[in-house]
């Protein structure tokens, strides 16, 4: 019970962010309760250090099944969503909050040396989330599954073409074809060339609507950036 005590209050010191100013101390920043930087940082070394026995049993039980496996991976990114990175501020955190006196405050209304202190406990948050999730993303168990992506050639060519189209793609000459994206693709997915490219190709410039395939994709991919954007 004890250590499951721990790694509940290590689990809340990711998932918070909160801040208390006090203009009296001289460490004026507390970050969950924690009075200076060297304290914060030890409260999560500790969390870790009694974590590791907990976790690297769920590893081994993960690398035996796939079902726990995604479940664990899901809660991690969802840990990982937590935390987004600004041009401006460095890391922050969807939960951040900061009072003073009890009263809330923004965090671009704060002195520059403030805000980089509290930077500084953003940043030791997200690399203690980093150092556990590499428990999991280096086991070997996990590593060594293989993955195959299902494509039809049409699907096939559909990416292709979203590929050239991104002007990502660069190649040898200055020039990349539609032909060349395919091939090279095929070749990276460990796909067949297909063998009716020219009239596959020419009855995908001929529809007038997307296909299934690609419907999917972008209905995916509002669904990624809506839950990203929050």
């Amino acid at each position: 019970m004890e250590v499951l005590n721990l790694v509940l209050i290590y689990l809340q010191n990711l998932m918070h962010a909160d801040v208390t100013i006090h203009k009296e101390e001289t460490d004026q920043v507390w970050f969950n309760e924690a009075r200076s930087i060297s304290d914060f940082n030890s409260h999560l070394m500790i969390g870790e250090i009694m974590c590791t026995s907990f976790l690297a049993d769920w590893v081994e039980r993960a690398g035996k099944d796939p079902v726990l496996m995604k479940v664990i991976m899901e809660r991690f990114n969802q840990f990982n969503q937590l935390y987004r990175y600004d041009d401006n501020f460095g890391w922050t955190h969807r939960y951040l909050t900061i009072r003073e006196q009890g009263a809330l405050l923004a965090l671009n209304d704060l002195p520059a040396v403030t805000r980089e202190t509290i930077a500084r406990y953003l940043i030791l948050q997200h690399t203690s989330l980093e150092r556990q999730q590499k428990l999991f993303y280096c086991r070997e168990s996990f590593l060594k599954q293989e993955y195959k992506l299902r494509l039809t050639p049409t699907e096939l060519l559909e990416l292709s073409l979203s590929l050239l189209a991104s002007g990502k793609l660069e190649g040898d000459s200055k020039s990349v074809t539609q032909i060349g994206t395919v091939r090279f693709l095929a070749d990276c997915l460990g796909l067949d060339f297909p063998a009716n490219y020219d009239s596959l190709m020419y009855q995908l410039k001929e529809r007038e609507q997307l296909t299934k395939f690609m419907d999917e994709l972008r209905q995916s991919l509002i669904a990624y950036l809506r839950k990203k954007n929050g």
